[in-house]
């Protein structure tokens, strides 16, 4: 069970006869009932690598005849039982000046299918991985000054941003002592999606180890953050892994390593 949880619905999936990667066009097999300004998913069973598949976030701006036009470019592959869906959100997310003890073994928040999240000011106390606060499959997040701290002398959780997430923002949160403080892509269990357009900025991760941008994470950006890495003395685990697509890290601060800073490698599953 999650501390705090919000779920949006998808419509019954509709077939694809087009969605060619790089464009913006989609032609699903009726639009009836789309407009623009709607949520829509587009997913399919090709792989972006083994159990991991293809799926991504977008809004509509113009439906014409039999195509639906999206804000955004197709980055993945959409030729193997590709699907269309309706997506129903949870709009207007507002977490505000809050502390939360997260439930034993459950995310601290956990966020799927929402639409114009923003925290701000919340404190997260967990003693593990699987507490985290973890967006999947959200548009449009914004995180200002939110903390992750200790509750015992267990490690805590940290930020999962995962699945078909689009225009996510972390800015000016910290993590402290965690062994997965930041999971950016489809890497956290067996999710699928291309998580797009993320900004991690002024954030800080005190005797943290182990970020992780995977597989999947296309179009992240990390500037202006200090990783602390001194959690496990003599450990051999890098600071930050990166095995996604169009990664910019710049102006960063890394103190006390025990392996190597960056390890720029693939990424399934890593723990």
């Amino acid at each position: 069970a999650a501390g705090l949880q919000g779920a949006g619905a998808a419509s019954e999936a509709l077939g694809v006869s087009s969605a060619t990667t790089g464009g913006r066009s989609i032609t699903p097999s009726s639009t009836a009932g789309i407009s623009p300004g709607d949520l829509i998913r587009i997913r399919s069973l090709d792989t972006i690598a083994t159990g991991h598949q293809y799926a991504e976030l977008f809004r509509v701006e113009q439906v014409s005849g039999a195509n639906v036009l999206v804000d955004g470019l197709l980055l993945g592959t959409y030729s193997t039982t590709p699907l269309f869906e309706e997506i129903t959100p949870i709009s207007n997310v507002r977490l505000e000046n809050l502390t939360i003890t997260a439930p034993s073994g459950g995310y601290a928040i956990d966020l799927s299918l929402c639409e114009a999240v923003r925290m701000t000011n919340v404190i997260v106390r967990s003693i593990a991985a699987t507490e985290s606060i973890r967006i999947i499959s959200c548009y449009d997040v914004d995180m200002s000054g939110v903390r992750m701290v200790q509750r015992t002398s267990a490690e805590a959780g940290g930020f999962i941003i995962g699945d078909a997430s689009c225009h996510v923002r972390l800015r000016g949160c910290s993590v402290e002592r965690s062994g997965a403080p930041l999971m950016i892509g489809d890497d956290y269990a067996s999710t699928d999606g291309l998580t797009t357009d993320v900004r991690v900025s002024d954030c800080a991760f005190t005797w943290c180890q182990g970020a992780a941008i995977a597989v999947g994470a296309n179009g992240v950006v990390i500037t202006d953050c200090t990783f602390n890495a001194d959690l496990d003395p003599g450990s051999a685990t890098e600071v930050l892994r990166i095995g996604g697509d169009n990664v910019t890290v710049r102006n960063c601060e890394f103190r006390d390593m025990d392996s190597d800073v960056i390890n720029v490698t693939a990424l399934v599953n890593a723990s």
